[in-house]
């Protein structure tokens, strides 16, 4: 009698440890504490390191991410449940393209080394005010007079050099920002209050400034004259990676498609959609002229001031389809604290269709919009187009997706686009 006892107490003693390790694991892993004390460690340093580009702070982050890495591989992969596998994985994962793309810095930098010969005067300047040492302002001045007029020898021989690739333009352009960056920190601690940079410096750090204001307007203009960098008529305007560069960024992301493939599947969902506009033309009444049938939807639009009501409208149908087939669990909290709020006639410039999450920011035209205007936004909002849009942005897509992101295994940063639109995509098919 007494064993059964005590095989009873230790079935119980077992069971609610396991709950008890259940319920850790909803927000915890083994691999947790590295996480988070990467994103701090890396926030620290940014933080102090702020000038981009500097081989000190390239240096600083290479050290960083090589000590994770090192406690990173003492952890016991095959011994981890699943979800601390994920964070190993993708932890892992993120690190290593971190190593991989200070090395591309590095190796980007010393390429460009003879274009910034005077880049460690201003580095060197920047980490001597991080603890407020009063400077030799006079020799300060005379150091900046003398990189100026550096800059200024380096403007034709850069006009005339057409051998320089994309990448290094991109980066360079990256430097230079950097570069004011850092002097403006500097200059913003002791103009003003230190009087030996304040009588010496004024006119040398304007000119200083303007110098690299104009070699960074260079890059640039060497930038829009690379491939890609002019509009072509497609309105859009981009560098061409190539197809190495994109299948190691599909790769990054475990996706395990070829451009063409993914090319394929794209064709295939949009012949899909073709046939399905078409046999929604034809239910209409418009047959094959899908363009009549598209100008009707259009004009559905609801009149001014009730868009939030057609919304609502549309919300409810979502969620009541949701909870009466059981698709996905909503908390509470959730339904009740998302909100509505009017997007900017600024921002609907850019943005023609309204955005969500938590705050639904509803696209609608107001009085201070042209009438063409007004027409292009009612019309673009109708409630058929934005049947999709209220789902896409609140439940189940971007509102729910936050409200949960927030409250589980919350230290994980693993952000894609896959991730953050594909969620919420994936449930605009299902409804």
């Amino acid at each position: 009698m007494r064993k059964q006892h005590i095989l009873i107490l230790g079935m119980l003693f077992t069971t609610a440890a396991t709950r008890s390790q259940q319920a850790l694991y909803q927000q915890n892993s083994e691999v947790n504490n590295l996480m988070v004390q990467y994103d701090a460690d890396r926030g620290s340093l940014n933080r102090f390191y702020f000038v981009e580009n500097s081989p000190e702070r390239r240096n600083r982050f290479v050290t960083l991410v090589t000590e994770y890495e090192k406690q990173v591989q003492q952890l016991n992969y095959e011994s981890l449940p699943t979800g601390s596998r994920v964070d190993y994985l993708l932890f892992k994962r993120n690190l290593d393209e971190q190593a991989r793309l200070l090395e591309v810095e590095k190796k980007e930098y010393e390429q460009l080394s003879n274009w910034f010969p005077f880049s460690n005067g201003i580095y060197e300047i920047e980490k001597f005010r991080r603890r407020g040492a009063q400077p030799d302002a006079q020799q300060w001045a005379a150091s900046m007079k003398t990189i100026t007029e550096s800059i200024d020898h380096l403007f034709k021989p850069l006009v005339k050099d057409t051998t320089i690739t994309i990448n290094l333009i991109r980066r360079a352009q990256g430097i230079v920002k950097g570069l004011q960056a850092g002097l403006k920190s500097v200059n913003e601690f002791y103009s003003g209050y230190d009087p030996g940079y304040t009588w010496w410096m004024p006119d040398s750090y304007k000119h200083l400034d303007s110098a690299l204001t104009a070699y960074g307007k260079l890059w640039q203009d060497k930038g829009k004259a690379a491939p890609g960098g002019k509009d072509d008529g497609s309105h859009i305007v981009g560098y061409p990676i190539g197809r190495e560069e994109i299948i190691r960024q599909l790769q990054l992301e475990y996706i395990p498609y070829t451009p063409e493939e993914l090319i394929d599947i794209a064709n295939k969902e949009f012949a899909w959609c073709d046939a399905e506009m078409l046999k929604a033309s034809q239910e209409m009444g418009f047959g094959k002229d899908w363009k009549k049938a598209l100008e009707k939807v259009k004009n559905t639009y609801v009149p001014p001031g009730k868009q939030p009501e057609a919304i609502m409208k549309l919300y409810n149908e979502s969620v009541d389809f949701l909870k009466k087939n059981n698709l996905v669990t909503i908390p509470i909290m959730a339904e009740e604290t998302w909100r509505m709020i009017m997007m900017t006639p600024d921002r609907q410039l850019v943005n023609p269709f309204f955005t969500g999450g938590e705050e639904l920011s509803i696209s609608y035209p107001t009085n201070t919009m042209e009438e063409d205007d007004k027409l292009m936004s009612m019309r673009g909002n109708n409630p058929h187009f934005s049947r999709a849009t209220v789902h896409h942005e609140l439940i189940a897509g971007h509102h729910l997706q936050g409200f949960m992101n927030s409250r589980y295994k919350a230290y994980r940063n693993f952000d894609t686009p896959f991730w953050i639109e594909g969620w919420s995509m994936y449930w605009a098919m299902i409804l």
